[in-house]
């Protein structure tokens, strides 16, 4: 693998780069942290975004809602779900990447070495 001219420099072999998300090449955590933070309360479950944050953090969805039943005995109602996604995707529209990140992502791509995202995070 040849270095490329600008952006960071790449030595060494790879036969691909595997990127996690979060913290990675954007950080969303605290974003998303504050849609769910906001959402809950307006359907019925105050939380103070720490204690969100704790149960949370690296966690599926599914896994979310079930640890907020065992804890808080939250069901969430039918609005909850689909509310929450249209936030997440507004929010997201204007996440930005982690400096460095698209210059990285950009000089692996002019060498030729493959990348994927994989991640715990929602499509």
């Amino acid at each position: 693998m040849t270095a490329p001219t600008d952006g960071p420099a790449l030595t060494g072999t790879f036969d691909a780069v595997l990127f996690d998300l979060d913290g990675v090449l954007v950080d969303s955590e605290a974003l998303a942290a504050d849609v769910w933070v906001r959402t809950l309360a307006e359907h019925g479950l105050p939380l103070p975004l720490n204690d969100f944050a704790h149960l949370a953090v690296g966690q599926t969805f599914p896994n979310v809602l079930v640890r907020l039943s065992e804890l808080h005995g939250w069901t969430p109602t039918d609005a909850f779900l689909p509310t929450l996604e249209t936030r997440f995707n507004a929010a997201f529209d204007t996440l930005d990447a982690i400096e460095g990140a698209r210059a990285t992502l950009e000089a692996l791509r002019r060498v030729g070495v493959p990348f994927a995202v994989g991640s715990n995070s929602e499509r």
